[in-house]
């Protein structure tokens, strides 16, 4: 009885949102055009993805304004999960004005609102 309980709760589990990535470069320093510190100020959903306004605290690499415009795909096109009010670091490609490209094949995480990042956090790029 307890193994069926088990597989009950395994498989109820199993509906949540679990979606597989095939990167071939998890894009780290090198590949990205700008990596960034900052906070989530604003998350807008659209039909394909998301629009998520940030406004940078440190700048390490590209030449941005602090408050940028990150657009992301929809998380089951490998899109990267941003939450209001959080700090995260990003890398990011580049895009069209001032609008830049956030994926889950990156190495972009959230952060603690303390952590002071340096440029030894950074990570370099990843094959897969």
């Amino acid at each position: 009885m307890r193994l069926i309980y088990l597989l009950f709760f395994v498989l109820l589990g199993a509906g949540e949102h679990v979606w597989a990535c095939d990167c071939e470069l998890v894009m780290g320093k090198q590949s990205a055009g700008v990596i960034a510190t900052g906070q989530v100020t604003a998350v807008r959903k659209f039909k394909n993805g998301y629009q998520v306004r940030f406004a940078a605290d440190s700048i390490f690499k590209g030449v941005v304004k602090k408050n940028l415009v990150i657009k992301t795909p929809s998380l089951n096109k490998c899109g990267f999960l941003f939450k209001k009010g959080a700090r995260y670091i990003v890398y990011a490609q580049r895009r069209s004005g001032r609008a830049i490209l956030v994926t889950a094949c990156s190495f972009s995480r959230q952060i603690s609102p303390h952590l002071k990042v340096t440029t030894f956090y950074l990570q370099d790029d990843k094959k897969n």
